[in-house]
């Protein structure tokens, strides 16, 4: 294993205990069923955890913010732009996306699931929230004000504006969207009869339920185990296809997550991480106001 993946081990150990104690169901999905499948653990390549929840068991886990010396955080709390929440230690440092300034450890991804029906599917519903969830995503953006100042330097006023109108507004439409995002959960969550589950984001994925009613399967993952749907087999055939079980050609066996900053040492606030890059934090499209305010003599004609 890698040392990412051995943090990520322990934090998944920490999140079944932490399920253990509080009576919480839940079901790894995806490339983490795959692995403790076709691998006994981790796929050697995969980056992540990813789990699925009942709306009941879900809404409990984000109710508890903090654990021991973990987190639990999730998208209505006004910070991750993606639709579900997080577990992870906060010993240790990554901050994902240089456009969302959140601090996170190796982390267990953790998805509600939703009943839908397979006759009728709730498109508009899936349609509206990730609508709105990618206006929400823009009001919690990171937009340096050296940014506008490159565009102004640069002659790209319209690109300016448009930044500075982003960032001026984003307090009062990060409330409107947040609070639209929310209504949309609500409305998801209390359909009440279907024949598949659903989770709503970017790609939502419908399952039969049977996978997930009718109890789970214990499969080894490295030196512990993991609960995976039932039927698992046809789970897996239905994720990845037929021949789940053979691995990819070596060029697609890679990881499909990075990170602006990874600190695997120590935990690092927001503003520390940025004195520590200094320069490396501003990019060539990013200028202090210093140095805007020098450019912009430089530029002066006598």
């Amino acid at each position: 294993m890698t040392e990412f993946q051995t943090i990520l081990l322990d934090t998944f150990k920490a999140f079944a205990r932490f399920c253990d104690e509080h009576k919480l169901k839940y079901f790894a999905i995806a490339g983490t069923a795959l692995g403790a499948y076709r691998h006994q653990g981790f796929i050697p390549w995969d980056d992540d955890l990813d789990v699925v929840m009942k709306r009941e068991d879900y809404e409990k886990l984000i109710s508890i913010k903090k654990w021991e010396t973990y987190k639990i955080s999730h998208f209505l709390d006004g910070e991750f732009p993606e639709p579900f929440a997080k577990f992870y230690s906060t010993k240790y440092s990554i901050w994902e996306n240089k456009r969302y300034p959140v601090i996170v450890g190796p982390w267990v991804d953790v998805f509600p699931i939703d009943l839908d029906d397979s006759i009728h599917p709730h498109t508009s519903l899936q349609n509206e929230f990730n609508q709105t969830r990618w206006k929400y995503r823009k009001t919690i953006e990171y937009i340096p004000w050296g940014e506008i100042g490159y565009d102004i330097i640069h002659l790209r006023g319209l690109n300016a504006w448009i930044k500075l109108v982003q960032k001026v507004s984003m307090p009062v439409m990060k409330k409107y969207y947040l609070h639209k995002l929310k209504q949309l959960t609500n409305k998801a969550s209390s359909i009440q009869e279907g024949d598949l589950y659903v989770h709503y984001g970017s790609f939502p994925d419908r399952h039969e339920r049977r996978f997930f009613d009718e109890g789970y399967d214990v499969l080894p993952f490295e030196d512990t185990k993991i609960r995976v749907p039932k039927h698992i087999e046809d789970y897996l055939a239905f994720k990845f296809g037929p021949n789940y079980i053979t691995p990819p050609p070596p060029e697609k066996r890679f990881g499909h997550h990075s990170a602006f900053y990874t600190n695997l040492k120590e935990h690092k606030t927001v503003k520390e991480i940025i004195k520590e890059k200094g320069n490396d934090f501003e990019t060539d499209k990013i200028i202090t106001i210093k140095s805007l305010i020098n450019t912009l003599k430089s530029k002066k004609s006598y």
